[in-house]
């Protein structure tokens, strides 16, 4: 399961969100090679450096859906949020992840250091102190043609390398294609983030 989406943290402020800069293809997995554990992952789609960030589930791991397109979670050091450019792709993420007894996924043996990848919990953060991240717009399409691929605007060879890295890391072409909206939403994001000199604004 993979759905883009934006990577804030309440911190060092732990009553406001602050971006981290941190953005690409978020991924729910287990990892066999380690422990089988699950892991929240956000994968680099811009220069295809593999995992820029993870958290380990660890027990008692708890995923907070505060609206529809942002969610919440524990790390070791303050409260985390994921916020998603498609608010159907962040409820299937937040189905799946949830249920991720019930449901099976692909193990992800793809790994790297992490920004805050430990699994003890610690102290709660009051998320009810914390104000919301502004909504993503969402527009575009990308074709795909089984036996054929995808089909981009202009043959991007840019954004062929990002589905070439997607299926490396396990995401079958049924899955992308189930996803063209949210995939495609991401690029354009990206498209207008890497034009501008300013980081987005925070929540």
């Amino acid at each position: 399961m993979a759905a883009v989406a934006r990577l804030y943290i309440a911190s060092p402020d732990p009553n406001k969100w602050t971006y981290t800069g941190l953005w690409g293809a978020a991924t729910f997995c287990k990892d066999q090679k380690r422990n089988n554990s699950y892991f929240i992952r956000l994968i680099d789609v811009e220069n295809n450096t593999g995992v820029r960030w993870e958290q380990e589930l660890y027990e008692d791991f708890d995923y907070v859906k505060d609206r529809p397109f942002f969610h919440t979670f524990e790390t070791d050091d303050c409260l985390a949020g994921l916020e998603f450019v498609d608010e159907d792709e962040a409820e299937t993420f937040y189905k799946k992840l949830v249920n991720r007894n019930t449901v099976k996924l692909k193990d992800d043996t793809h790994s790297k250091a992490a920004l805050f990848g430990k699994t003890q919990k610690k102290t709660k953060v009051d998320k009810n102190q914390i104000g919301m991240p502004a909504d993503f717009r969402h527009v575009g399409h990308i074709g795909y043609t089984p036996g054929k691929g995808f089909r981009v605007q202009n043959n991007d060879p840019e954004k062929s390398a990002i589905f070439d890295q997607l299926k490396e890391l396990g995401i079958t072409p049924e899955e992308i294609a189930q996803n063209e909206d949210f995939i495609q939403g991401f690029l354009q994001q990206h498209d207008s983030t890497a034009s501008s000199s300013t980081p987005p604004p925070p929540p």
